[in-house]
């Protein structure tokens, strides 16, 4: 075991940019400072290149001892010009493999990204080096990140020593975005990921569309560039796939989701997330546009209206927009692609080894194939039968008897060619199955296969595979999915159009679909909730396909398949897409559509969550009714449990405690826990509001004792958690503390953002009243993260939370306008203060040291006219910094 230490300058090209000539005195001091902090602690030098070093340490503690006498030696030397040199380093103790005076694997490349997420000046352990230095140096626990091209996260920890800076901004990691986590490094394209970085950089550059055919890898271009500027976007780097959206509403929709944004009512939900993008600094990452010719118009209006959004596009053609900068992703030059041939063909035979006449077949094939990535790793997957040579042969006979339309580039000809070449070697059963999975927008499992397709599918699945014609992941559950690139299934697609098998494909896609939610439906209520969700989640894209054909050829059965699917779009915050496609299939449907019940159901229970009462309560007058005339008792009382809520939150109290007795009298009738569970839960929580507590606690103590034999996650979290928050009222920390974190742990498991926001604020405010400033911070913070902007009641008490953590560390200010926003969130969906609150409030208030009321005043005003996303922002803000008992106290500046 060794310890390895990687450095480089932040800026470093900005630096040259402004110095010149004088750049390379920086570059010489910089290196000697090193060089000396390397020799006295007796560590070896690596490497460098350009401004970076690599050096490796017997101990952990010598390469710390390295960093900081480094880190002290640049803050002593007087630069050019009046320049700061900020080096980011990073330290990682590991086992890399040694090569003739070099050392590579795994280890290596750790350590080289945990340099790359600091900050110029900071020094930074991965968990294994901060393991060996042991209690040798003081580290601040940064938490888990996650790692450019690193599957799992690293727990990254900062040196603190005399002569360093303490406070630096957030990690260079993606934690702040949703990039995937792909497996190996990216051959080549580093000129293109510098230009891109280059002009995202330049202030008049808000698009950037990287340009190019199928198969140029523009998607792991865009990915790599993505994660590379996460550290210059304050709010992150977000993702939208946009190859399965079929339209311009749904793409809306889509990145609405990703970025949580919710409809205002009275607005369109362009018009909201334009709002919401306003006041955020992001890089927005717009995956295949090519095929919505009015995305550019959404576009332009994101960016128009939010001068902290810059857009990163892929596609095939130019969004012709003003302010776009269009960068084209050329072919690999014949070097590099020859080594992503070798990378590739070696993954399917690794014991290959290429030289002589060999390498040289190398070298044309991929000159032939025009440097295409995806052209190339068709082909290479070949050599699992054939030599380079070989398929230097067959390869050209067989693209010359296979040109694609003379209408497209040239370059996409071959790989059309290319594609086909692989298609005419497969057999009949795996031409007839390549051409069936093109319907299957998100791949198809392994065990559904089967069921669709029989037994032998599996064997057609795993040699369409080999012939790099799918690929293949692993679901949550382990099961290995099969998918196509996108290129390969419109090639698909074309080709069952061709022998006209394409509506039977469509036709099959579609009873799969209904099948599989069909079986899931019940089983998103019980024991094994979390893997049905997940399952669900694996095949969306498959789901929303199959919705779209349905509605548009047989309504009925679009009906049921929406209705299924309600409580996994409840559960994991699919809100927006989800009323609006129940919205269709609802008009679309008969009014005698067996399933329709739940299907209105749905409609209003997302109308709840979006915060319009109206709709949910006419939509709840339906759904009983079409429940009890279905003879379905749980769907009965749950309606009339939720029909209760509205009128509550409409104002129209004396109709509400029928309508919950009535609920949870059906569900004693019909023998249903789970729905009695929720009946109970509805009704605490409605006497809660009128201040009875004593009844609000025994009920929800009721609650929970009959939905724990169910064993169903969603609820058992729930009632937990406002069990958790009714014992915090009352002062019972222990059990407060014990009730949310269970509820965190079930929450987490089923991937519940409500619940785990609210369990992670029950337990900052237990964090608070014990004093603990530190883990109420870091509860808080995590809080933030995982909060969801339409669920409001919830997030005021996340702000009463955060204005009560800005008091206790003396911010008064921020307290003032957390309360504020709070009581506004609640007034938002017909809430007024309520003891619970009142008594949060009270309790940590006198920690403010309030003196000024007027100021008190305004500052509530000015939170209260913050809109749900601003304030959790505010709320972000106060957790930055604490001010400890004893420390200046906070102003209203």
């Amino acid at each position: 075991m060794i310890t390895l230490l990687f450095t480089d300058i932040e800026g470093s090209t900005r630096m040259l940019d402004r110095l010149g000539e004088r750049y390379g005195d920086v570059q010489h001091e910089h290196d000697r400072v090193m060089r000396e902090a390397i020799r006295a602690v007796g560590g070896r030098e690596v490497r460098t290149a350009g401004d970076s070093f690599f050096a490796v340490f017997d101990r952990a503690s010598e390469a710390i001892e390295c960093a900081v006498s480094a880190q002290r030696g640049f803050a002593a030397v007087s630069w050019p010009n009046g320049e700061r040199l900020r080096v980011r380093m990073g330290i990682h103790t590991g086992a890399p493999a040694l090569d003739g005076g070099d050392f590579l694997g795994m280890d290596v490349h750790r350590a080289a990204r945990v340099a790359a997420v600091a900050n110029g000046g900071q020094v930074l352990l991965s968990g294994d080096a901060a393991r060996a230095a042991g209690r040798s140096v003081q580290l601040l626990d940064l938490g888990h990140h996650r790692l450019k091209d690193l599957p799992e996260s690293e727990h990254l920890f900062q040196v603190l020593a005399d002569g360093l800076e303490r406070g630096f901004p957030r990690l260079r990691s993606l934690n702040r975005s949703n990039l995937p986590a792909l497996s190996g490094e990216l051959i080549g394209r580093r000129a293109e990921i510098e230009r891109a970085l280059a002009l995202l950089e330049r202030r008049e550059v808000r698009v950037l569309t990287l340009l190019g055919p199928g198969g140029t890898g523009k998607t792991r271009l865009a990915v790599d560039v993505a994660g590379e500027a996460v550290g210059r976007y304050r709010d992150g780097v977000w993702m939208v796939a946009l190859a399965a959206i079929p339209d311009r509403a749904l793409m809306v929709s889509e990145v609405a989701r990703v970025l949580e944004v919710d409809q205002a009512e009275g607005q369109t939900l362009e018009q909201s997330l334009a709002d919401a993008l306003s006041e955020r600094e992001l890089l927005l990452l717009l995956d295949n546009l090519e095929h919505l010719p009015e995305a550019g118009e959404t576009v332009a209006a994101l960016v128009a209206a939010a001068p902290g959004l810059d857009v990163l596009a892929t596609s095939r053609e130019a969004l012709r927009l003003r302010g776009e900068q269009r960068l084209d992703v050329p072919p690999l030059p014949i070097a590099e692609a020859a080594e992503l041939f070798l990378a590739s063909a070696q993954a399917v035979r690794p014991d290959l080894v290429v030289y002589g006449e060999d390498r040289e077949a190398v070298a044309r094939i991929c000159e032939r194939l025009d440097g295409l990535p995806l052209a190339i790793e068709l082909a290479a997957a070949r050599t699992a039968i054939f030599g380079p040579r070989a398929l230097e042969a067959r390869l050209g006979q067989r693209l010359a008897l296979s040109e694609g339309p003379r209408d497209l580039p040239e370059r996409q000809r071959t790989l059309r060619a290319t594609t086909d070449w692989s298609y005419r070697l497969l057999d009949p059963d795996e031409r007839r199955l390549f051409e069936a999975m093109s319907a299957f927008v998100g791949g198809v499992r392994v065990d559904s296969a089967e069921a669709v397709w029989g037994d032998d599918a599996v064997e057609c699945l795993i040699a369409l595979t080999e012939k790099s014609l799918l690929r293949r992941r692993d679901d949550a559950d382990g099961e290995p999915r099969f998918w196509m690139l996108e290129t390969i299934r419109e090639f698909a697609r074309e080709r069952a159009g061709a022998a006209g098998r394409s509506e039977q494909a469509a036709v099959r896609h579609a009873e799969y679909c209904l099948a599989l939610a069909e079986e899931a439906e019940p089983q998103l209520i019980g024991p094994d909730q979390a893997r049905w969700l997940d399952r669900l989640e694996d095949d969306h894209l498959n789901l929303r396909a199959a919705l779209d054909y349905l509605t548009e050829q047989d309504p009925s059965k679009a009906v049921i398949l929406a209705g299924d699917l309600t409580w996994f779009w409840t559960i994991r915050g699919y809100a927006p897409e989800a009323r609006r496609r129940l919205g269709e299939v609802i008009a679309a449907a008969p009014d005698d559509a067996p399933g329709r019940g739940l299907a209105v159901y749905g409609a209003s229970d997302m109308a709840v969550q979006l915060h319009d009462m109206g709709e949910a309560r006419e939509l709840l007058h339906k759904a009983v009714v079409l429940a009890r005339a279905e003879g379905n008792q749980r769907l009965t009382s749950v309606a009339l449990s939720h029909l209760a809520w509205t009128h509550e939150l409409l104002g129209e109290h004396d109709k509400m405690h029928a309508l919950h007795h009535e609920a949870i009298a059906t569900a004693r009738e019909a023998g249903d826990d789970w729905a009695l569970g929720i009946a109970l839960n509805n009704y605490a929580i409605a006497q809660s509001l009128r201040s009875d507590t004593s009844r609000h606690e025994y009920m929800l103590e009721q609650a929970l004792e009959v939905v724990t034999p169910t064993r169903d996650l969603f609820m058992i979290a729930l009632i937990s958690n406002n069990l958790a928050e009714a014992r915090l009222e009352h002062g019972d920390l222990e059990s407060a503390d014990s009730l949310s974190t269970e509820a965190l742990e079930l929450a987490r498991q089923i991937k519940y953002r409500s619940v785990v926001s609210q369990a992670l604020v029950v337990q900052s405010i237990v964090a608070l009243h014990r004093e603990d400033l530190e883990r109420a911070r870091t509860l808080l913070a995590e809080a933030i993260q995982a909060s969801s902007p339409y669920a409001i009641e919830p997030s005021s008490l996340l702000l009463a939370g955060a204005g009560s953590f800005a008091a206790a560390t003396q911010q008064p200010n921020l307290a003032a306008k957390l309360w504020g926003a709070a009581e506004r969130a609640r007034q938002r969906i017909g809430l007024e203060e309520t003891p619970k609150y009142a008594r949060l409030r009270e309790s940590f208030q006198p920690l403010a040291a309030l003196t000024d009321r007027t100021a008190w005043s305004d500052a509530w005003a000015a939170g209260a006219a913050l809109s749900i996303d601003d304030a959790l922002a505010l709320a972000d803000s106060a957790t930055a910094t604490i001010n400890l008992p004893g420390s200046p106290l906070g102003s209203f500046e």
